[in-house]
């Protein structure tokens, strides 16, 4: 089981995809020894109780979530809960996905500013 396990893993780490332009998930990204110390630092964050919020990005986060849970499947409700609130921030956050920050181009001040001469 493991082996097929691994023959899966690789085969979609390495597959070309044409939804991903003919790359594939490992050329996009990566995982190494930081994400995988950060998503243990998230399973003990979880498995303590604690929020996780900032921790890490989301593909950490899933990590580290799903190692709470396999550890400690009886959490399911607190982890997924802490998760939800960090991917919730990590939406609001993302430079892409999140709230639009104001452009201080379009910022009108309710003073005049004076040149220095």
């Amino acid at each position: 089981m493991q082996q097929a396990a691994r023959n899966v893993g690789g085969y979609i780490a390495t597959a070309r995809l044409n939804a991903l332009n003919g790359h594939s998930i490992q050329d996009i990204e990566t995982w190494d020894d930081n994400d995988e110390r950060v998503a243990q630092t998230i399973n003990t964050a979880l498995a303590a109780g604690k929020p996780v919020v900032s921790l890490g990005d989301d593909a950490q986060l899933l990590a580290g979530a799903t190692l709470a849970l396999l550890d400690q499947p009886g959490k399911y409700k607190a982890v997924t809960e802490a998760l939800n609130a960090a991917l919730d921030k990590s939406f609001q956050t993302d430079p892409i996905w999140g709230v639009p920050t104001a452009d201080a181009a379009y910022i009108r001040y309710a003073k005049k500013l004076a040149l220095r001469e």
